[in-house]
């Protein structure tokens, strides 16, 4: 049986608790076929980076403050 190539996707992390953006971070950092290109804790500060580095899957706290 063939196996298929992994395919890349990038991911950028938005969450304003800290524990919780790294614990995100690492576990999703962790897995075959996932880069984190960032992360942030500030509303701007996210809004500026997804569309600088212009990730596959964006995962965001609902509750995001923005500053």
């Amino acid at each position: 049986m063939k196996t298929l190539p992994v395919r890349t996707v990038t991911v950028f992390v938005a969450d304003n608790d800290p524990e919780s953006r790294e614990a995100t971070v690492g576990n999703l950092s962790s897995e075959a076929g996932i880069i984190v290109v960032g992360s942030s804790g500030c509303g701007k500060d996210v809004v500026a980076s997804v569309l600088k580095t212009r990730p596959d899957v964006l995962v965001t706290d609902v509750l995001l403050p923005e500053y």
